[in-house]
């Protein structure tokens, strides 16, 4: 039989987990703009100094439609810190161990290489398209100056 401090914590520990997926699939999303954009800016600008600036600021654009769709503001550490506290101060025995067992696998999921190549794989792409988008055109930008 659980207690009543523990299922406050269990219904923590699975929204917990669907605020990470729900954050994967929104960075993918986002991906898929940033995608688009990028391509913009090959085609839609040739001046190479507008290009770079364009470039930039996409990229904070980017990083704030990803925050801006997120209900929660905290980053995901501090999330995990305030769920392990209400674990310690609020439970004991084998509830607390299988809580804290529960919310360490969570944190190992977030954490995985295979799970974040798994669930994020547009905003992959997508990322890696920018940032050698990117480097080409500051390439281009910087082999165009002629210093002395």
């Amino acid at each position: 039989m659980q207690s009543s401090n523990d299922e406050p914590i269990e219904k923590r520990i699975v929204n917990y987990k669907e605020y990470i997926d729900f954050f994967r699939n929104d960075a993918n999303m986002q991906g898929i703009w940033l995608f688009v954009a990028t391509l913009g800016c090959w085609g839609g600008v040739t001046h190479s100094v507008i290009r770079l600036a364009a470039m930039i600021i996409l990229l904070f654009i980017f990083f704030y439609l990803i925050n801006s769709n997120n209900k929660e503001k905290r980053p995901f550490q501090k999330i995990e810190s305030e769920i392990e506290s209400l674990i310690t101060s609020q439970l004991e025995g084998d509830e607390k161990k299988a809580r804290l067992y529960d919310l360490g696998q969570l944190s190992r999921y977030r954490k995985s290489v295979k799970n974040i190549l798994k669930h994020s794989p547009i905003l992959l792409a997508c990322y890696t398209f920018y940032m050698i988008s990117f480097i080409y055109f500051l390439h281009g930008i910087l082999g165009g100056l002629k210093l002395g």
